[in-house]
């Protein structure tokens, strides 16, 4: 089966993949041919490929707690935020963490924000691992 991937003429925007083609498109849609091949990634409307997808950093929880201070731990497992205990409740439901992943980073920005850890530490903790 020939697999095909719908975009938007103008634009790029993907719109659907799939191994249906209909008989004609609508004049703003243009279909792309990936032969046999299901395409798999990331969507780039300027190549009008897919590019692999990114890896994502997902480590031991250990490793990413370890990045905060004596302080800010304290601060962050002893607020009161029912937004911050929930945020320490996510973080340890799993034995490993995706920092990455948009609830963490948005999570670690608002510990920021609320002062349990400092200007531009969030950065920092999520920031590159060896």
């Amino acid at each position: 089966m020939t697999w095909f991937a719908i975009y938007e003429t103008s634009g790029g925007k993907l719109r659907s993949v799939g191994t249906i083609l209909p008989a004609t498109l609508p004049a703003e849609l243009t279909a792309k041919d990936f032969g046999l091949t299901r395409p798999i990634g990331v969507w780039n409307p300027v190549t009008l490929d897919f590019d692999p997808r990114p890896k994502r950093r997902t480590f031991p929880i250990g490793r990413l707690i370890r990045r905060f201070t004596r302080p800010e731990r304290i601060a962050f497992r002893t607020s009161t935020n029912q937004n911050v205990k929930d945020l320490w409740f996510v973080m340890f439901a799993e034995d490993t963490i995706d920092v990455d992943d948009i609830a963490i980073t948005a999570g670690l920005d608002f510990l920021e924000v609320q002062g349990i850890i400092g200007p531009g530490r969030a950065d920092e903790i999520r920031g590159p691992f060896a």
